[in-house]
């Protein structure tokens, strides 16, 4: 029975008329963002690869950032009014921000600081890859609950014009 919250025979997700589901409770389809950036390749219309370290910029272009003021960190070179979101997890922090990433729309990344703001992670990770159907992924809020950081944000899919919350647990002590 489509609309029950559970995912029966002849049927391919719920709830209906979500995000990525249709009112008869199949999944919406979508396609892939095309894209060469990321694939450790320096190609065509590419300054830089990997993206996102150093500074090589989400886009596989070159990026420059001011230098951090007094008490301040740089984290890195967001590009897109970025939203930040910060969680502690007693000895250090998970900082979140939405920026784009491997596509035209922003994801959200998130990277690891110790206390003193000395990245834990060799590089920003993103968090809302495979994020089905794109879609901007921005709003990110962080949490800690029993070791663990409790990551969420706000996802809008281009495949429809309805919202919807996603939520990530990366474990507290592991690489993201």
């Amino acid at each position: 029975m489509c609309g029950n919250l559970v995912v029966e025979t002849g049927e391919t997700c719920e709830p209906p008329n979500s995000a990525l589901c249709d009112g008869a409770c199949q999944a919406i389809p979508c396609d892939p963002p095309v894209t060469s950036c990321g694939n450790g390749t320096l190609d065509a219309g590419e300054a830089c690869e990997p993206p996102g370290v150093g500074a090589c910029g989400w886009d596989c272009q070159t990026t420059s950032c001011a230098a951090a003021g007094p008490g301040e960190i740089l984290v890195a070179c967001a590009n897109d009014g970025a939203t930040v979101g910060v969680g502690s997890g007693g000895s250090d922090y998970l900082l979140a921000w939405n920026d784009l990433a491997h596509r035209a729309d922003p994801d959200v990344v998130a990277r690891r600081v110790d206390s003193d703001g000395v990245a834990i992670d060799p590089a920003a990770q993103v968090v809302s890859a495979g994020v089905p159907c794109g879609g901007r992924q921005s709003l990110p809020g962080v949490g800690a609950v029993g070791g663990d950081y409790v990551l969420s944000w706000f996802g809008y899919a281009r495949t429809s014009r309805r919202r919807a919350a996603t939520i990530t647990r990366p474990t507290h002590g592991a690489t993201m």
